[in-house]
């Protein structure tokens, strides 16, 4: 199974169940980016950026195995 992440440092943390069924419906409706709180994703570039401050961060489909557990 696989889930969508975001890179944190060296780990990769998956987005919340919320997140993953919003990233799931962009897929879906054939969207490139969708928005999710602060964050918008640019899933062509597998990139989050805080609209807030700029920042960019990796996103990636991970398997579960392969993701940090806070």
């Amino acid at each position: 199974m696989e889930q969508w992440c975001f890179q944190d440092g060296a780990s990769w943390r998956p987005y919340d169940a919320k997140s993953q069924k919003a990233i799931a419906s962009c897929l879906r409706s054939g969207r490139k980016s969708c928005l999710i709180g602060q964050y918008k994703l640019d899933l062509n570039h597998n990139t989050q950026t805080n609209t807030q401050t700029g920042f960019v961060r990796a996103i990636a489909m991970k398997p579960v195995a392969d993701v940090a557990e806070e």
